[in-house]
């Protein structure tokens, strides 16, 4: 089994304390990276995915094992690859892939479509079934997973637009 580290492929540069606020030293997650977390050993629990317009948010959540995932895509980014890389790491860190939930958030009309074809299509094929998704639009939004529940809330430039539901 894999060791969770604070270190990713996803930046983890935490944020700044005059950003959302109650969520300081969440680890981000930049275009075309992901970020993987759960509580414990002196981690931060918090996964942040700033500054999505046209790109396209995926967060993916074991409730067994409180692991979270927050990938970030862009329209350059190779998402059956990306999904296969993804998936591997999940798997080394002791994550059944049937656990798993997902949630969509981001894209524009317009823009994004095919994107979040793309990443629905990646999701069937595995058999993970889509929770929650707020897609397209002309609204850019930020994300914000807490790993301790799966909670996944959705920003407007530091104003909360819903928090998840599930």
């Amino acid at each position: 089994e894999m060791k969770i580290e604070e270190e990713f492929i996803a930046s983890n540069s935490p944020l700044k304390g005059d950003q959302i606020q109650h969520k300081k030293g969440a680890n981000e997650v930049w275009q075309r990276q992901f970020g993987l977390s759960r509580p414990g050993e002196g981690r931060t629990p918090y996964l942040f995915a700033p500054n999505i317009g046209s790109c396209v948010g995926l967060t993916l959540y074991d409730p067994k094992t409180k692991t979270g995932l927050v990938a970030h895509f862009d329209s350059f980014t190779e998402v059956d690859v990306s999904f296969n890389i993804i998936f591997d790491y999940l798997k080394r860190a002791g994550v059944d892939i049937k656990d798993l939930k997902a949630r969509i958030i981001g894209g524009m009309t317009g823009k994004s479509e095919e994107l979040v074809s793309n990443i629905q299509n990646e999701l069937k094929k595995r058999k993970i079934p889509i929770v929650e998704s707020d897609i397209l639009g002309d609204i850019p939004r930020s994300i914000m997973m807490d790993t301790n529940t799966g909670k996944v809330e959705v920003y407007d430039f530091g104003s909360i637009i819903f928090p998840s539901k599930y």
